[in-house]
């Protein structure tokens, strides 16, 4: 799927093609509302299986091209089939191209008269079949696979490889992706809802060549968007239940903010705080506490919503499966 939607798409577009399909998808739910109730057999929604779907297109490509290290001292090295003249003079290409785009041609009509996307997202559509058939080998792909910047890479000749010691290949689409259109994307992603089962974070991060030096930055961003009320429960729980991200959450806040956006158990929260020190759990339990108040109090309910979780009431499961998920969590902590 990824490659009809994306692969006949100007690279230099790719990007903004992407972030604007993405940002259209509440209008077009809007428009078809029997589509927004949709989903996989896996719990996925449209735009769960779109998104998910540019990754693993992303991926496959990046992974069709070995370019030259930057260490190498000769780079107008032929490899393969291309022509790997100076990597970092052509990111720099690229930036000039994405920065001279002119962006108002991927306005959200345009996606809906003349974009494949949407013309085809119908539940009579043609692409219906091949979402039900890619989505679950997607995931099991995800589950089965480890970091994909190694898993699905042919060797390069050795006639072919330049005549110095061995260095790592840097691997990158044609052409690469900025750091900015990255981190774009990534900014693009943490708002989405996922089944918390999906995993999705851990896809964005190997198709998008981010590795475990990126987990912090990549934290703070999602705290910080949490502060505006753009991160979903399904990313704040990857944050408290991933040993490499918790470690970077250095406030309990993050409790109460995914304890408003969907259901916690208590041994995820004993998990999260099991390594922290008194004052921070301390401070989480009071938090919890706070939270099983409001079970008695709607007005108290939506005043901790905008205050905690930054956003409206209707943005977040209603006041009754709240406290239905509240109750359950002070069950499991008090076993």
């Amino acid at each position: 799927m990824g490659e009809k939607v994306f692969g006949e798409i100007e690279r230099v577009l790719v990007v903004p093609f992407f972030l604007a399909v993405m940002e259209y998808f509440p209008t077009f739910y809007a428009t078809k509302p029997y589509l927004r109730e949709w989903a996989s057999k896996s719990g996925l929604k449209l735009h769960h299986i779109l998104a998910q779907s540019f990754l693993c297109w992303y991926s496959s490509r990046c992974t069709r091209r070995n370019f030259t290290p930057r260490k190498f001292q000769d780079k107008n090295h032929h490899v393969g089939n291309g022509v790997i003249a100076n990597h970092e003079a052509q990111i720099n290409a690229v930036q000039n191209d994405f920065a001279q785009l002119d962006t108002s041609t991927l306005g959200n009509p345009m996606l809906e008269e003349n974009g494949i996307v949407f013309s085809q997202l119908d539940s009579s559509g043609p692409l219906k079949e091949e979402i039900e058939a890619e989505v679950e080998p997607m995931e099991e792909s995800l589950d089965a696979t480890g970091n994909p910047e190694e898993a699905n890479i042919a060797d390069v000749a050795e006639s072919q490889m330049p005549e110095v010691q061995p260095t790592p290949r840097i691997l990158s689409i044609e052409p690469p992706l900025t750091d900015e259109q990255r981190w774009a994307i990534l900014r693009c992603l943490i708002p989405i809802d996922f089944p918390v089962r999906n995993r999705f974070l851990k896809l964005a991060m190997q198709s998008l060549l981010f590795t475990k030096e990126h987990i912090p930055a990549v934290v703070d961003l999602v705290l910080q968007m949490a502060e505006r009320g753009q991160a979903s429960f399904s990313t704040l729980f990857y944050c408290m239940k991933e040993q490499d991200w918790m470690n970077h959450v250095k406030k309990p806040t993050i409790i109460i903010q995914a304890i408003l956006r969907g259901p916690l158990t208590g041994d995820m929260v004993e998990f999260f705080l099991k390594n922290r020190d008194e004052k921070f759990r301390a401070e989480a339990k009071k938090l919890i506490l706070h939270a099983e108040d409001m079970t008695r109090d709607p007005i108290l309910f939506e005043t901790s919503v905008r205050e905690w979780a930054h956003t409206t009431v209707d943005q977040v499961p209603t006041f009754e499966q709240f406290c239905s998920n509240l109750n359950d969590l002070m069950r499991d902590l008090r076993k």
